[in-house]
């Protein structure tokens, strides 16, 4: 019993490594770039995703319950209002923040599973949404991806 804990516990660890090297890479990505929408444009994986008429209505990513959206349309206000679950963030920076957390499914699919995903996009959107009230006057997309980032990594 011992052996196959310690075996669960390696690979719980060496998932974890992994993915916050991962989020480095990205964290290093949005620092350097002079243009994050021209970075988001690159990834054709996200932009194939987007092509798909699940996102209508400047809705830039959704799934477990959120939604990242460009423009608070009567769709989305209606979505809102059918669970109190529902969880939304409207930002000018939706294309960037929907690349993001379209990003971090992938990096954290071995660390959250049908239950916690539901927390884990909870609490980015919450995160988006703090950032985007403490930055009213001067709004920035990188400062919202490196804060939304950071958030994600309690999930390490």
């Amino acid at each position: 019993m011992n052996r196959k804990k310690n075996k669960f516990e390696k690979k719980e660890f060496t998932d974890s490594v992994f993915a916050l090297l991962e989020v480095k890479e990205i964290e290093n990505s949005i620092i350097d770039a002079t243009n994050l929408a021209s970075l988001v444009n690159q990834d054709h994986d996200y932009t194939k995703e987007l092509s798909s008429p699940y996102y209508t209505d400047g809705v830039t990513w959704a799934g477990a319950d959120t939604v990242v959206a460009t423009k608070n349309s009567p769709s989305l206000k209606d979505w809102l209002r059918r669970n109190q679950s529902h969880n939304a963030v409207i930002t000018k920076f939706g294309y960037e923040l929907g690349w993001l957390i379209f990003k971090l499914k992938r990096i954290y699919s071995k660390k959250i599973d049908f239950v916690t995903k539901y927390f884990f996009y909870a609490d980015l959107i919450d995160s988006a949404k703090k950032y985007e009230k403490l930055n009213k006057v001067d709004p920035n997309p990188k400062g919202l991806l490196l804060h939304v980032l950071m958030e994600s990594k309690k999930y390490l």
